[in-house]
């Protein structure tokens, strides 16, 4: 935690040390906003913006440090003001040179021609530094900061990245933006919700992305499970973290309603919910003649799941004038199910300190009239999400395809229904120690076998949403499907290989004697010369038997425009056909125990041989998915 020690009026800027005598130099551009801070007790404020600047180096008036204003006072290099006994590095040493060259000692020693060297040489050198090339990114950036400035936009590596510092706002001119082809609307929508995220404090958030960001599918499931290993509390908090957005959380078990912004709470209420334990959506009865509502009949339960605010009132004439509000579910559908102030009988149960005797109402959320009014005043509103946690273990929140969803078996219980989220991948083959695993000494065709292989997982990279679309699966199944479709590849057709005449010969004979080996001919002569291309036969680079495909099957490989066999031969269509069917199978032969683990079970779907998963396995190490973010 760092105090103030000083204000340096010549240059308006404060000096703050730490308990463990660290100091650090604050701009005069930040000054007033340290000094708000400090007067406010935000140390925690000042030791982010503290994190920012170069530590045990001194600002300069105009925000050059003391290796930048030695430079420019004398054209020469940092390392010679040790060489010529100036400074020792020490901080007080620095702050003592600081003011010699600011007081202009040093001006007055150089001839008018070597000023004028000195400023040429030091143009020089900033406009020629190129951080294109830099060793790394620090250094990347430290030299886009110095020649561009805030809010520009410099490209390193592939990649565009701002100039600003970490928890500054990052606001890029429409020219900025322009110059670096990313004038669109998707690109600002990107920067108005980063810098959202890099302001509050809700965030753990402080750079902004200029670019979508792609990350490793392996660590993002390792994360994603152990998330979902979580309470559903926990769970839903996680995926908020990083957002500014409120919610309300609604704890039947112990009587609690929390209202949350991003994985903080903001405060939470004692609630009554309904009367009978269970997940199901609230039904209520209403009679057919009189039209009123028998609430004697309902099901009297708060239904899990999530809901979204469709409509809210400052007063509620029915329920003391405190405000209230309703819900649709996940279908979009009102649900007789509100938030209101409890009635006068409710209320002594809702206030005590026993969380059993909470279930007091026929369904909706009950709350104290005053806690209602605090809610209304927090601004809780219309589009923003109630996430009612449930009674039933069996029914559960948890993070899939990169969104929150409520899964159930029971139809009549608020479940998520489009889990079909789209998140593009990028598939990179780990070329180095693929070529050193699997190409072989003697195979001169290895290297346009490799153009197969790379045809087979660009297609299963580029055709992921098209595929789940069709075979009605979800992003992160697929991404488990496409790596497993690439280890079937490698094992029915060893990733494309092929063989001389003479060698397709030799096993196509070995083949006809004993029908079990697993010697044949390469995947096209196989077809092609040797006739083995009727539905009974195994065709393709996956080695699909067209005739053991079933009607659900069929019919999505036409939707993915492959109509026959002949359609297998072609890398691409054969990645295609093998994920989709691979897809199906996924919903059709596993039982929810062995979907839990799809490495282990699915492949057997598509050869029952002993030690084929693990086969798959193996081949598919070679293949690296990575997921936008």
């Amino acid at each position: 935690m760092y105090r103030k020690i000083e204000v340096n009026a010549e240059h308006n800027e404060i000096i703050l040390e730490n308990s463990h005598g660290d100091k650090v130099i604050i701009p005069a551009n930040k000054r007033n906003w340290v000094k708000q801070k400090l007067s406010e007790g935000c140390h925690g404020c000042i030791d982010s913006l503290v994190e920012t600047l170069p530590v045990a180096a001194d600002y300069a008036e105009d925000g050059t440090v003391v290796s930048a204003l030695y430079t420019q006072k004398t054209g020469k290099d940092w390392n010679t003001a040790k060489q010529e006994g100036l400074t020792t590095g020490s901080y007080e040493d620095n702050m003592n040179l600081r003011q010699r060259l600011l007081s202009g000692e040093f001006d007055n020693k150089q001839s008018i021609i070597s000023k004028q060297s000195s400023n040429i040489q030091n143009n020089t050198t900033t406009q020629n530094q190129d951080y294109t090339k830099a060793k790394d990114f620090n250094e990347a950036f430290k030299i886009a900061r110095n020649q561009l400035g805030a809010n520009q936009i410099f490209d390193y590596q592939g990649k565009k990245y701002g100039t600003n510092l970490k928890g500054e706002k990052f606001e890029p001119s429409e020219e900025v933006l322009t110059k670096s082809n990313m004038n669109n609307s998707e690109v600002k929508e990107r920067l108005l919700n980063q810098n959202k995220l890099t302001e509050s404090v809700y965030s753990t958030k402080k750079t902004t992305k200029l670019e979508p960001e792609y990350q490793d599918w392996d660590k993002v499931k390792q994360r994603k499970n152990e998330i979902n290993k979580m309470n559903q509390a926990d769970i839903i908090k996680q995926y908020h973290k990083d957002s500014d957005e409120e919610y309300l959380i609604v704890d039947k078990k112990r009587g609690k309603m929390h209202l949350m912004k991003g994985d903080k709470e903001i405060t939470s209420y004692n609630v009554g919910t309904g009367e009978n334990i269970g997940d199901e959506q609230t039904r209520t009865w209403v009679d057919k003649e009189t039209k009123k509502t028998d609430w004697s009949k309902g099901n009297k339960q708060t239904g899990a799941g999530i809901y979204t605010v469709s409509a809210k009132q400052a007063k509620n004439s029915h329920y003391s004038n405190a405000p209230s509000w309703n819900f649709i579910n996940e279908y979009g559908i009102e649900v007789p199910m509100a938030i209101h102030a409890a009635p006068q009988g409710r209320v002594n149960k809702i206030n005590d300190k026993d969380e059993t005797n909470n279930r007091v109402s026929n369904g909706c959320i009950n709350g104290i009239c005053y806690n209602l009014e605090d809610l209304y005043k927090k601004g809780y509103k219309e589009g923003q999400k109630l996430y009612v946690l449930p009674d039933d273990d069996n029914n559960k929140y948890e993070l899939k395809n990169g969104k929150l969803v409520f899964s159930s078996k029971n139809p009549n219980i608020n479940r998520t229904v489009n889990t079909l989220k789209y998140k593009p991948i990028e598939l990179e083959i780990d070329e180095k120690t693929f070529k050193d695993k699997v190409f072989t000494a003697f195979d001169f065709n290895d290297e346009e076998e490799f153009k197969t292989t790379k045809a087979f997982v660009k297609s299963l990279q580029d055709n992921k949403q098209k595929i789940m679309k069709a075979a009605q699966i979800d992003g992160d199944t697929y991404n488990d499907i496409a790596k497993m479709a690439f280890g079937i590849y490698g094992t029915e057709s060893n990733f494309g290989d092929t063989h001389s005449a003479v060698g397709n010969l030799a096993r196509a004979t070995n083949k006809f004697f004993n029908s079990t080996s697993s010697s044949s001919p390469d995947t096209k002569s196989k077809a092609t010369t040797y006739g083995a291309d009727d539905n009974n036969n195994s065709v393709g680079y996956t080695q699909i038997r067209w005739s053991q495909l079933n009607g659900r099957e069929l019919k999505v490989l036409k939707e993915l425009g492959i109509n026959s066999n002949k359609d297998l031969l072609k890398a691409d269509k054969a990645a295609i056909a093998t994920a989709a069917v691979l897809s199906i199978r996924y919903h059709e032969q596993l039982t929810p125990e062995q979907k839990k683990d799809v490495e282990t079970y699915l492949p057997t779907k598509w050869n029952n041989r002993s030690n084929y998963s693990n086969r798959v396995k193996s081949n598919s190490q070679y293949l690296k998915i990575k997921e936008l973010n």
